[in-house]
């Protein structure tokens, strides 16, 4: 770590992002682990780290996602899906969006629901997600949502989870089969906000779509919440 920390240069706010960047990244590989994927190496988890880190600094809008500090990007060969889910009186959007691990916007996809419970809403959102990266035939995928309670609910069937999602879970397990190894990760609002603002935006725009709309600038910050 010493040699890792000499061969940077800090400021406060930089020593809070690495921090960011490395204990996501413990947590990342971790769960790599236990879901069947590669081991790493200490060398190259060190250099993915300080990709990540770099790749922060000098990520620009106009070409690629804003990486947030508060999660990393997928090892190469690997994808990373954000769901959310954005609910209204009277219907509900879920919607994924799939990044590389260069942070560029793959695909994406949303549909609209009828009214229903939130953890009913975030858990389809995450069905919808498995299944575009099934579709997509991609082998090795990490899945984010800032539901932690279907994610703890996926990682541990032994969790607490309400029984309306019952066979959202079975569906989203009988999936597993499709991929080598994959992940699920609870990423907090602030860091799943690219998916956040694309459901609230196919909720207040009434779209349904997959990857084959153009979707506004605005969507793509993942530091500030989109207003209807």
């Amino acid at each position: 770590m010493d040699y890792c920390v000499s061969s940077l240069e800090w400021s406060n706010k930089n020593i809070v992002l690495f921090a960011s960047v490395l204990f996501d990244s413990i947590w990342q590989y971790r769960n790599f682990i236990i879901h069947g994927g590669p081991i790493s190496t200490p060398t190259f988890i060190y250099q993915s780290i300080l990709k990540s880190y770099s790749a922060i600094l000098v990520s620009s809008p106009s070409c690629t996602a804003v990486v947030s500090a508060s999660w990393t990007l997928p090892p190469a060969d690997w994808i990373k899906v954000f769901s959310d889910a954005a609910l209204s009186n009277s219907e509900v959007s879920i919607a994924c969006v799939a990044l590389d691990n260069k942070g560029n916007i793959i695909n994406w996809s949303s549909k609209r629901l009828s009214p229903c419970p939130p953890v009913m809403a975030e858990a389809l959102a995450l069905e919808m997600a498995l299944k575009l990266a099934c579709d997509a035939g991609w082998k090795y995928t990490i899945f984010a949502s800032d539901s932690k309670t279907v994610i703890d609910a996926l990682n541990s069937r032994n969790s607490y989870y309400p029984w309306a999602i019952s066979s959202i879970l079975d569906n989203c397990s009988l999936l597993l089969s499709n991929f080598a190894a994959c992940s699920f990760v609870f990423s907090p609002r602030l860091s799943n906000i690219l998916a956040h603002n694309l459901a609230k935006w196919c909720l207040a725009c009434k779209v349904v779509s997959q990857g084959s709309l153009d979707i506004p600038s605005s969507m793509f910050s993942d530091t500030e919440e989109w207003v209807m």
